[in-house]
């Protein structure tokens, strides 16, 4: 069986504007520098790829952000894409494309001498 190319940009465009959208809805009566925004972008490869394959350098990009309220909670999201080399597969696919979304948060436990915590996430993920 075999999966039909899709273009995933209108979805990846969606995703990250929710992402926006979940930013900016958080409670603003939090200081201004509790909340951080990001933007990244990235080269690369596998190190122990074989020296006659043909395959070449992967990109990336990830957009994202967190917010940190009453000093023990932290919520965040991240959307992003990974663009794998012309040569690559990935079982039946060549030269696939993984786009993603993660909304998640974690409440902080101050115990005096250490610090502990539980996490939450949820995550989207097309190939």
């Amino acid at each position: 069986m075999s999966r039909k190319p899709t273009d995933s940009k209108p979805s990846l465009l969606v995703l990250a504007g929710l992402l926006v959208v979940v930013a900016f809805a958080m409670p603003h009566q939090a200081a201004a520098d509790t909340f951080t925004f990001f933007l990244q972008g990235g080269v690369g490869g596998p190190v122990n790829e074989d020296s006659t394959d043909s395959a070449g350098f992967e990109t990336a990009f990830q957009l994202g952000f967190t917010v940190a309220s009453r000093g023990d909670i932290e919520v965040g999201g991240r959307a992003g894409r990974v663009d794998f080399a012309p040569g690559d597969q990935l079982g039946p696919l060549a030269a696939p494309t993984l786009d993603y979304l993660t909304l998640g948060g974690d409440y902080q436990f101050n115990e005096g001498f250490y610090q502990s915590g539980i996490f939450i996430g949820l995550g989207y993920y097309s190939l």
